[in-house]
């Protein structure tokens, strides 16, 4: 018995089984690019997200950083161990290298001054590495190891006025600002023995120079920022020296506290 030869598809099916096949095959294809696609997406977000947060993290922990090498101190801890002093307890209740001079004499104020002035130059240092080097981060960081100075954590929210540590900061930010700082502090103190005066004086003239610096040399303004928030602050630490000051009360350099 001879077998049936099976007929060949017509040409209409066959033309419908390929479209379907080649609809099949783009909408597959489609859902993959879109997949891809979505996935890059996250990927690319995930990684924003996670670069983002190093970098707050690290930022954050300059400024932590900053504010407690800026909150050693110096002054407390160089009295205690000079004579067992407490320097909160005498002068002007600071621990700046000023009333350390007054009550304990050169030798121990030079140790403080140094002490608070490398606070600012490490608290300013380490936020330049931890940061990459962003102006923003480091003038911050200045400003805040000033605030850790004035108030210490670790003496019950006391400290000095700022001043020394301030220098220190800016010496890292912005090294002939400093030096133009001291320059003029110094010569005030030497004409009027105000201490005071000079440290008023000097740091009111750090916004100034920064400022030129800025124009025409093009300093971060984050730095000049530093400047004029750091002078202000110099300034209302040393509002009751400014009452004396203007009284004709205020102690002069040489003066001695009696401990």
């Amino acid at each position: 018995m001879d077998r049936a030869v099976p007929h060949p598809p017509a040409p209409t099916t066959q033309i419908l089984s390929a479209n379907f096949v080649l609809r099949e095959r783009l909408c597959y294809h489609g859902l993959d690019a879109e997949i891809h696609r979505f996935l890059g997406t996250f990927r690319a977000a995930f990684c924003l997200y996670t670069m983002s947060t190093i970098i707050v993290l690290s930022y954050a922990t300059a400024i932590l950083v900053a504010y407690l090498v800026g909150a050693i101190p110096t002054g407390y801890l160089v009295a205690r161990s000079h004579k067992n002093v407490d320097i909160l307890q005498h002068g002007s209740k600071k621990t700046g290298a000023t009333n350390v001079l007054r009550t304990l004499g050169w030798r121990a104020a030079l140790i403080v001054f140094l002490g608070d002035f490398a606070k600012g130059i490490v608290a300013v240092g380490a936020a330049r590495v931890i940061s990459g080097g962003d102006p923003l981060v480091e003038a911050a960081a200045a400003f805040v190891a000033v605030l850790g100075h004035t108030f210490s954590v670790y003496i019950r929210f006391r400290g000095g006025r700022g001043v020394s540590t301030g220098v220190g900061a800016l010496a890292v930010i912005s090294p002939l600002t400093a030096f133009i700082a001291v320059g003029i502090a110094l010569a005030i103190m030497a004409l009027t023995r105000y201490v005071s005066l000079g440290s008023i004086l000097g740091a009111c003239s750090a916004p100034v120079t920064l400022a030129v610096a800025v124009v025409l040399y093009s300093q971060p303004p984050a730095y000049l920022a530093y400047a004029i928030i750091g002078a202000l602050f110099v300034v209302v630490t040393h509002k009751d020296n400014i009452g004396r000051l203007l009284k004709g009360t205020e102690r002069k350099l040489g003066d001695r506290v009696r401990v």
